[in-house]
């Protein structure tokens, strides 16, 4: 059996350039998937999440990879748990390939002192990926006259499921400790995706790893620098996205956000400029970035990619902790 040649293009082309697990490129990825400990780690107890990126727009249908979650929290005294529920679809139409994942996730956090809040977290959900294999073509359905592949013709291929369920884990851990006018937050997070060998192809990576490192300096009552690290390493490649971004406080409840990432890997080339902004209005929180593609392979076409995300706060917090409004939204 063979796929048509466009499948595999696409498929060795997204091995050179990401070959990772899906990602997002904000300063604040979506929490519940990038390390469950960092779940509640916000201003409030209630929490409604949704993120949108779309890449790869030269294709007729781009990929785009959707993420929302709402996150209830639990608030005691120097500790408190909190409780995700989250779903994740990534998609590309024009090569029939689906995923879906939904997940829960619970964290606890606790206060060691008054500099040292560190905690834990652990995800478990179910993925489900999917192929349309009456949108592809096979050799058999290959017409020597028209010199085409034809869908009318029989494949005489015999798939057993076009969709399958498979489970994933994902544990995590985190420490942040601030100090009179800097807060730095250290997160490590480890998941494990069950194999699917009907329709996983070359998108498949078993083992995802990642660590991120976050700094909060104040400059003034109005200024705050928020340089960032994060590390992003799978079977087969690796993604550092590093940079800073700046807080410009207008008000009691209103903030603007802007900055500049970079993403590059260890044993490769750069790879994207990401300029971000995002403000947030009262309980309202919104940003967007784009990433400007740097490496060669910008000669392929248009391959930059933009996203968009915002959160929604509905309660406030009756104990205060480190309010992290711009490392997740």
């Amino acid at each position: 059996m063979k796929f048509k040649l466009t499948l595999f293009l696409f498929l060795s082309l997204t091995i050179e350039i990401f070959s990772q697990d899906i990602h997002f490129s904000q300063f604040w990825e979506p929490s519940a998937f990038v390390n469950p400990t960092q779940i509640g780690n916000f201003d409030g107890d209630l929490k409604i999440t949704a993120h949108y990126r779309n890449q790869w727009s030269q294709f007729n249908t781009p990929i785009t990879s959707m993420f929302g979650d709402v996150t209830y929290k639990l608030n005691k005294e120097n500790q408190y748990w909190a409780f995700s529920l989250s779903m994740l679809r990534d998609q590309q139409s024009n090569l029939s390939y689906h995923q879906l994942r939904m997940a829960g996730s619970v964290s606890y956090q606790k206060r060691f002192s008054k500099v040292v809040l560190g905690g834990l977290g652990f995800q478990v959900g179910t993925r489900l990926t999917s192929i349309d294999y009456n949108k592809l073509t096979y050799n058999a359905q290959w017409d020597p006259i028209s010199g085409q592949f034809l869908q009318s013709n029989p494949s005489y291929e015999n798939f057993s499921a076009k969709d399958v369920y498979t489970p994933y884990l994902a544990m995590g851990t985190s420490v942040n400790i601030q100090k009179k006018k800097v807060l730095h937050t250290i997160d490590f997070a480890a998941m494990y995706v069950s194999e699917n060998k009907r329709t996983d192809f070359v998108f498949y990576q078993p083992f995802k790893l990642t660590f991120n490192y976050h700094n909060y300096y104040t400059i003034t009552n109005k200024v705050t620098l928020m340089p960032k690290l994060g590390f992003i390493t799978t079977a087969s490649a690796n993604s550092v996205n590093s940079g800073l971004l700046v807080k410009v406080n207008l008000s009691e409840y209103n903030d603007l956000y802007a900055g500049m990432l970079y993403r590059w890997g260890i044993d490769r080339n750069g790879d994207a400029l990401i300029p971000v902004v995002g403000c947030k209005l009262k309980k309202l929180r919104v940003g967007f970035s784009y990433d400007y593609v740097t490496s060669g392979l910008n000669q392929e076409g248009h391959k930059s990619a933009y996203e968009v995300s915002a959160s929604y706060i509905f309660k406030s917090a009756k104990h205060k902790y480190f309010s992290i409004d711009c490392l997740r939204l």
